[in-house]
């Protein structure tokens, strides 16, 4: 296993799964010694509170209280978000090579969990662009990025330029991407009936509405 936390986990599981495996049976499929195995099993009970016992009779280890397991952290939609986000952009700058062990660490952090939405979901609704980036507010950038994964209209302000007034605008959000002029929601304004792409940092305030909407034929900003 590559970290003992690994082995930990294994080894509850191998324990769980009721086939009372022996010292020499874990030790074998972990590759360490019997000092190991019982360094992990006290850890396993002292540490997380499982109830390990050995069986004479069967010569193996059991939980004899199947309810209790190690406890595993909780994944939020915005964290996963975010770590895809932050995968996204390091293939995109470190290049192909990194694409498959991030997807195994990917894999690896979310587990079991269902967390609403698949990687590629995800990637569907942000792009990048090799350039420098810009400072966006990561409650911002999130909401929104939730919005055009949801398909939920976003009402906001926005305002071109510093001398300009605000603009409300009523916005189906299907993207958001990096170009040349910083970070762009690209999508559907509903207020001046067209396609549009509005820069991140010219919002001025927002709001996530419960309507749905069903993305528009054409193909926008060549998605």
């Amino acid at each position: 296993m590559s970290t003992r936390l690994d082995r930990l986990l294994a080894l509850e599981r191998q324990i769980r799964s009721g086939g009372y495996p022996s010292i020499e049976v874990l030790c074998e499929l972990f590759e360490v010694q019997p000092r190991t195995i019982y360094q992990d099993l006290k850890e396993l009970r002292e540490k997380f509170g499982l109830d390990i016992r050995f069986d004479r009779d069967k010569n193996g280890y059991f939980n004899a209280d199947p309810d209790k397991s190690l406890p595993m952290a909780t994944i939020t939609r915005e964290e996963m978000m975010l770590v895809i986000i932050a995968q996204e952009m390091l293939c995109e700058y470190g290049g192909p090579s990194f694409r498959g062990l991030l997807s195994n660490a990917l894999d690896k952090i979310k587990g079991g969990q269902k967390t609403g939405d698949t990687p590629e979901q995800l990637r569907a609704v942000i792009r990048f662009h090799v350039d420098e980036l810009s400072q966006v507010s990561r409650r911002l950038f999130v909401d929104l990025l939730l919005a055009c994964l949801e398909q939920r209209v976003i009402n906001l302000s926005h305002q071109e330029n510093e001398q300009s007034a605000p603009e409300g605008r009523a916005f189906e959000g299907y993207f958001i991407t990096r170009t040349e002029k910083g970070w762009h929601l690209m999508g559907y304004c509903r207020t001046s009936d067209r396609a549009f792409a509005i820069p991140l940092n010219s919002i001025v305030s927002y709001t996530v509405s419960s309507e749905h909407f069903v993305e528009r034929n054409g193909n926008y900003f060549g998605k």
